[in-house]
């Protein structure tokens, strides 16, 4: 018998249209196995909308898997203009006899729609004896009027947990709402009162920031709070100050899981609507070593509470989830299911990109997106006057924090896209066919050890079986799993949640406000960043002075209050959190190499300009606690001078830098791509070569490897590129066979050539690393070597540096993107006698970077990061350059790969420059 088709009048814009009979039928057969007949009749349609829902989620593969077994049986084509055999299908699927078959062709969807129809009816009717023991309570306190009277629930608002709970919202017919959340209320009402208590302290009243609560023995009840755009500029300003505010104490306790979707705008204020997560477990014990201080000050980080911006490179996702809004939509390498062709006879199922968008929770004037970027200095005036009053107000901060000890909070043991993944693995067409499948693909969430013999693991994959997201609890003052409220796990965690947040506020209010503007600006920083866009009035720019010793102190008082400090096997040793300047990195990256391109630079230029200060020695300190060994047998030595652990850059240092030894070389340097400058073979020829002792058999061997490798290099950069270009391993090759004594004519000539060919190139910027900068350097390290640099070759280039350098952009100081190489650049064509008037160059380049920066702005290595501290992107650099302007060059010469020069060179310009002085920076 012919199927009857749908009437042509009945749109069918997608598959879902189609397959919304079956899908019906079966919700309903489904709820009529429960006691859904018991329920009030508003909860009775809330629950077959979520079952509908459910259905929808789990037979959906199936249901196309058929419709094109079934189109293939009916000689239809899979063609995207075509509706014909979609509309017969969801005829198709009006039969009674097709849903039973179809329901036992399918037993693993069957059965696990049953099992959530049942939990949600169980779900409504707790809800029902929820509301009617405490209607008069929400009504006595001010949460509803008394004549409220739910006409519709909304079941399902987030994740499901424990056996399909999830928050509910509760609809009047006059339009209000309240929410029930089957959990308890102790974050909300512990972060109330400290909202209540530090409102006395910081001058603003942030009461408004968090919902009003009612705790109840079924869960908690909360007032409905709507997205609400602020009205008027002074709002806007309000909103960004009481978020920094707010940011501040949250991240002074070490509150967590506040991104987006928790946090919403509320006028003039941010409002946290779910707190679940407001206290959490230590899981290192409390320390004072330098290496677990620094690990502790990124875990309790701004953007650790997912309020502010953060970068985690191995984490669930690779995208900003920051409450604080990101005004521009995000794509992820991620990727999620998507249907293509729908609502067409070619509707199917395929890989998409993630896309985020904001769009519901950014900040809105007159319906206008408003970028966080323009309002940083609220952000960050809100955040250190938080600072300041929670210095005031600690002890009465940790007295709450005490009182609390008996509630429970969340703890996310995995990410919650770990647990989703799953979840949709677990209904793919094998796992629907087969309980077995489904259950072997549950059981690829293996145990982890939390002193538990497996319990938490079998949680993790019960809840995943019943289509739940797994969650745990803790206890505010114990240590120990809870699932539902019964403990899962011996003691397990380092602190309790209490306790973790005592030592978290403790150490926030100890350290300097220098210390939170400095990570603030790194966060937020995330933001401007990704724009492409300046960071207004950064940290580093308050410092800028045209004299450069007043510059180096400037730089010095800001490294002093930034460092992190802790014991080392020396002594006190100092570090710092910040981004390390390269792409795709976190956005506090722990430099545990401890390369010269980054912290390892900063160290070394503090040692060899300030010997014996206290910073300098705190700093080298450092690097027994963070220095990764190389390890030759184990193949384990990084050949490049700048990325690999930081040997011989100090003049106390007995450790030879680079090469390692001819058996490490050819297995380390396999490819010809290993061989440029910064990050490779090359670099580290230059540097041997600059040194008596290392001119042997090692830097025969590496001059025998480079020379292998030049002809099979594919340049992806310009020749001129000193960092990652041809001119860079030539450069190498000369300087090698220069000090080996071997002739150098062939690449010298090739040198000459190009870098007079390169300056008709238009492209040819100033730069140390691609640009004027790095060819000037080149040719002045061959006229130091006594060979042929011709100084009209080298005018035109310190011409392109002086007219170049600064460009239209804010100003780079960075010594390798920025003015910094360029000064650097000028100078040692100057020591060397190559370009005498290049220190005039240089001094004049300065006075006119600091003037520019006051306009434009300034940056370190790229738009939008100011913080990084490093040699070559950041502050260490630029104290080097500031150095060298007044003093000559130090014990090294980073811009020519020289890591160890003779005696300090003569005094240039200036004054003398002290380790620390009195100037302070500008206020921001």
């Amino acid at each position: 018998m012919t199927a009857p088709a749908l009437p042509t009048t009945q749109t069918l814009t997608s598959a879902f249209d189609a397959f919304h009979p079956f899908l019906q039928t079966v919700t309903r057969q489904a709820l009529q196995q429960t006691r859904a007949s018991a329920l009030a009749a508003h909860l009775i349609r809330s629950v077959q909308d979520k079952v509908l829902e459910e259905a929808s989620r789990i037979w959906f593969r199936a249901l196309l898997e058929e419709f094109h077994e079934f189109r293939d049986n009916a000689g239809l084509p899979m063609q995207a203009g075509s509706q014909e055999a979609l509309r017969r299908y969801a005829a198709h699927l009006c039969r009674e006899e097709v849903v039973a078959d179809l329901r036992l062709r399918w037993p693993t969807a069957d059965q696990l729609l049953r099992t959530r129809a049942s939990m949600h009816v169980a779900n409504a009717s707790q809800l029902a004896q929820a509301w009617e023991e405490d209607r008069q309570h929400l009504v006595s306190c001010g949460l509803l009027p008394r004549d409220f009277e739910p006409e519709a629930v909304t079941l399902g608002k987030g994740d499901s947990h424990n056996g399909g709970r999830s928050v509910t919202v509760l609809s009047s017919a006059g339009g209000e709402r309240i929410l029930f959340k089957p959990h308890s209320a102790d974050g909300d009402l512990l972060l109330a009162d400290l909202l209540a208590l530090v409102s006395r302290y910081c001058g603003e009243n942030l009461t408004g920031c968090v919902p009003r609560t009612l705790a109840s023995s079924w869960g908690s009840w909360q007032e409905f709070v709507p997205a609400l755009e602020p009205t008027t500029p002074g709002e806007v300003s309000q909103y960004f100050y009481r978020f920094g505010l707010l940011a501040a104490l949250l991240t002074a306790i070490g509150a967590g899981d506040l991104h987006h979707e928790n946090v919403i705008v509320r006028g003039p204020s941010p409002c946290v609507i779910d707190t679940e997560a407001l206290l959490q477990p230590g899981t290192v014990e409390p320390s004072s070593r330098l290496g677990d201080v620094l690990l502790e000050a990124g875990e309790r980080s701004p953007g650790s509470t997912l309020m502010l911006p953060m970068r985690v490179r191995e984490g669930a996702f690779d995208i900003l989830l920051c409450a604080l809004g990101v005004p521009w939509e995000q794509v992820s390498r991620k990727s999620t299911f998507a249907l293509l062709d729908d609502g067409t006879d070619a509707v199917r199922m395929a890989r998409s990109e993630v896309q985020i968008d904001h769009e519901a929770n950014v900040v809105r004037l007159y319906g206008e997106v408003v970028d966080p970027v323009d309002h940083i200095d609220r952000i960050t005036a809100g955040y250190l006057r938080m600072h300041a009053a929670l210095r005031e107000c600690q002890e009465e901060v940790v007295s709450l924090l005490q009182q609390s000890g008996s509630g429970t909070f969340r703890v996310v043991l995995r990410p919650t896209e770990t647990y989703t993944k799953l979840l949709d693995a677990s209904v793919q067409l094998s796992a629907l066919r087969d309980a077995r499948q489904r259950q072997g693909i549950i059981s690829v969430l293996r145990d982890q050890d939390y002193h538990d013999d497996g319990a938490v693991g079998a949680r993790e994959r019960e809840d995943l079986a019943n289509f739940d997201v797994p969650a745990f609890q803790i206890r505010a003052d114990g240590t120990r799993l809870l699932h539902h409220g019964q403990p899962v796990s011996r003691p397990y965690f380092a602190a309790s949640p209490v306790a973790a947040a005592t030592t978290s506020l403790r150490r926030f209010c100890q350290r300097d406000p220098l210390f939170h503007h400095q990570v603030l600006e790194t966060s937020l920083g995330e933001l401007a960043a990704g724009q492409g866009r300046p960071y207004p009035a950064p940290l580093i720019e308050g410092v800028l002075e045209e004299d450069p010793n007043r510059c180096a102190n400037g730089i010095l008082r800001l490294l002093e209050c930034t460092a992190v400090r802790g014991l080392t096997d020396d002594g006190m040793g100092a570090s710092w959190l910040s981004h390390l300047g390269h792409d795709d990195l976190e956005t506090f990256e722990l430099d545990r190499v401890m390369s010269f391109h980054d912290l390892g630079g900063l160290i070394a230029t503090l040692v060899s300009r300030h010997p014996g200060s206290p910073l300098a020695r705190q700093a080298r300190a450092a690097l027994s606690t963070r220095l990764v060994p190389q390890d030759e047998s184990a193949g384990t030595p990084v050949l490049s001078v700048f990325a690999g652990p930081m040997h011989g850059w100090l003049s106390d240092d007995d450790t030879a830098a680079v090469p390692p030894g001819p058996l490490a070389l050819a297995r380390l340097c396999p490819r010809p791509e290993d061989i440029d400058l910064i990050t490779g073979l090359s670099g580290s020829i230059l540097a041997a070569a600059s040194q008596p002792d290392q001119v042997d058999d090692r830097l025969v061997a590496a001059l025998s490897r480079l020379e292998e490798l030049l002809p099979e290099v594919c340049w992806e950069r310009d020749w001129y590129n000193l960092a990652h270009g041809e001119v860079g391993a030539l450069w190498a090759q000369v300087r090698a066979r220069h000090a080996l004594g071997l002739a150098v004519d062939e690449p010298l000539t090739k040198i000459l050539r190009g870098l007079q060919g390169c300056l008709e190139d238009p492209r040819l910027g100033a730069s140390w690393c691609a640009g004027a900068s790095g060819g000037l350097i080149v040719l002045s390290d061959l006229h130091r070597m006594g060979l042929e640099a011709p100084p009209s070759t080298a005018g035109a280039l310190a011409a392109r540096i002086s007219s170049q350098a600064l460009g239209e952009d804010p100003v780079d100081l960075s010594v390798c993107h920025g003015v910094s190489g360029c000064i650097q650049a000028l100078l040692l064509a100057s020591e060397t006698g190559l370009v005498p008037e290049g220190i005039t160059r240089a001094g004049s380049l300065w006075v006119e970077a600091v003037s520019r920066a006051r306009c434009r702005g300034t940056q370190t290595g790229a738009v939008g990061r100011t913080t990084i501290q490093g040699y070559m992107l950041g502050w260490g650099g630029l104290l080097d350059t500031m150095h060298r302007l007044t003093r000559g060059p130090g014990t090294f010469d980073a811009v020519s790969l020289r890591p160890r020069l003779p005696a300090p060179q003569h005094h240039l310009i200036g004054g003398p420059v002290s380790p620390m002085s009195a100037v302070t920076p500008k206020a921001a």
